[in-house]
């Protein structure tokens, strides 16, 4: 356990200058079975069919939740690899808070093709629909009415209003998609524009970043600076700088050779990625003089870019640093439906799915993506029924191994998800599920 051969229930957990090293659920499972059989003998049935077996099952579980509790607080004491509330304390701390979602807008023309005026009084609203039912509202804010002048002649009036989402987010309403005036007879409309969504909530992997940059910004040292200046760039999500200063080549995580006394630079993008010319400048004028960027770039999972730096001078410099680019190995999740799964739909599946996406998607550059975790976040986007689980999760693999996934020098970006239903009668069904019959386990692939 933990490196030794000899399972001593007494070293489940150590503390290393590594952190927190924890057992796995089969370590601990084996180490009370070792405690079981040293009081009881060695002949105690521990299987599955006894009541000891089951005892001994179920309090290993215990002390396994147990240890990845203390496992992932400890994690979260570092903004690096805290997630949600942990990071928001930890971001706090910085003076820095996640921006929380808002609602769009839409520039709407109320036209009334009348020859009377229309009066919408303080507080009252007009809605109206789009085609997927979402309504957006403008609500009269002027304490003496708003007046929709009648026509003028045969031309009907234009007023010029801004309406709001009900739903925050960000919610797309192209123009001609906002069709409906609700409960409106008198007065029509137009939508002049497409609408400009709202944000969703800003995720730990944007957060983290402005905590970084705010932080790099008044580093003191180099590769703070540089990285507080990189993480300032519009596209560029998160950075990852080794540094070596060593007389010889070094490896990075992802084999790379770093040449001696060079820096590799890694970077995510954003949707909306940085120029070149941006990212090559601010490199150089942060760099150290003297040292360069490693010409060596490894592209298996990455972009290599380079940049000529013009100096001013005779002499020129090329900057080199690699675009990380997202790998997504499958993370299949098999749960088992309790007595209150849902049959009737999918929902608590595309929960499950969100959850663990999220999870992944916010890992930084390099980070583990760690089969504990997955089960953590899959089990806790279950959404219950009267307090009581209505599924749980028995195995999870990433890349088709029960291993953690270690870091490459790049990050996650999962977005599709797919499941497998099986039920008693051992038949199965693709991306449904049939209410009719009684499921016996769910596949979940996510990638």
């Amino acid at each position: 356990m933990l490196g030794n051969n000899t399972f001593d229930y007494t070293k489940l957990i150590k503390w290393t200058s590594n952190g927190v090293v924890v057992a796995t659920y089969s370590e601990v499972l084996q180490a009370f079975s070792q405690m079981f059989r040293e009081v009881y003998g060695s002949d105690i049935d521990l299987s599955t069919t006894s009541a000891d077996g089951i005892y001994v099952r179920n309090i290993s579980l215990m002390i396994f939740n147990l240890l990845q509790m203390i496992n992932n607080a400890f994690n979260s004491l570092d903004p690096q690899s805290a997630a949600g509330k942990f990071l928001d304390v930890l971001a706090s701390f910085s003076n820095v808070i996640r921006k929380q979602a808002t609602k769009g807008t839409v520039a709407i023309d109320v036209i009334n093709d009348t020859a009377n005026a229309v009066t919408v009084n303080y507080n009252d609203s007009l809605v109206f629909q789009d085609i997927n039912g979402i309504e957006w509202t403008w609500t009269c804010t002027n304490p003496n009415g708003t007046v929709f002048p009648a026509k003028v002649g045969t031309t009907p009036s234009r007023t010029a209003i801004t309406a709001v989402c009900s739903n925050i987010g960000h919610i797309e309403a192209p123009i001609g998609t906002i069709q409906t005036f609700v409960g409106m007879t008198t007065l029509t409309f137009e939508q002049t524009a497409d609408a400009n969504p709202g944000d969703n909530i800003e995720t730990d992997v944007k957060l983290r970043s402005r905590r970084n940059n705010s932080l790099a910004k008044s580093g003191v040292t180099i590769l703070q600076s540089l990285t507080g200046a990189l993480l300032d760039i519009n596209g560029i999500d998160d950075v990852k700088i080794y540094n070596n200063f060593n007389n010889i080549a070094k490896p990075a995580a992802d084999t790379n050779s770093i040449e001696a006394h060079s820096i590799y630079v890694l970077l995510r993008y954003a949707a909306v990625k940085p120029i070149d010319v941006d990212v090559a400048t601010v490199i150089y004028n942060k760099l150290t003089p003297g040292i360069n960027t490693s010409s060596n770039v490894n592209t298996t999972h990455g972009v290599k870019h380079t940049y000529n730096v013009n100096t001013g001078t005779s002499i020129s410099q090329t900057i080199t640093w690699k675009e990380c680019t997202p790998i997504n190995p499958n993370i299949v999740l098999t749960i088992t439906p309790l007595t209150y799964f849902s049959t009737y739909n999918d929902e608590a599946i595309k929960l499950l799915a969100n959850a663990v996406m999220q999870y992944a998607n916010d890992l930084v550059i390099n980070e583990t993506l760690r089969i504990a975790n997955v089960k953590v976040q899959a089990q806790y986007a279950d959404p219950m029924f009267r307090g009581q689980p209505t599924y749980s999760v028995s195995t999870c693999t990433i890349g088709g191994n029960a291993t953690d996934y270690s870091g490459i020098d790049t990050y996650y970006n999962y977005t599709t998800v797919h499941y497998v239903a099986t039920y008693t009668d051992t038949t199965t069904s693709s991306d449904s599920i049939d209410s009719t019959k009684t499921l016996s386990s769910i596949a979940i692939t996510i990638s």
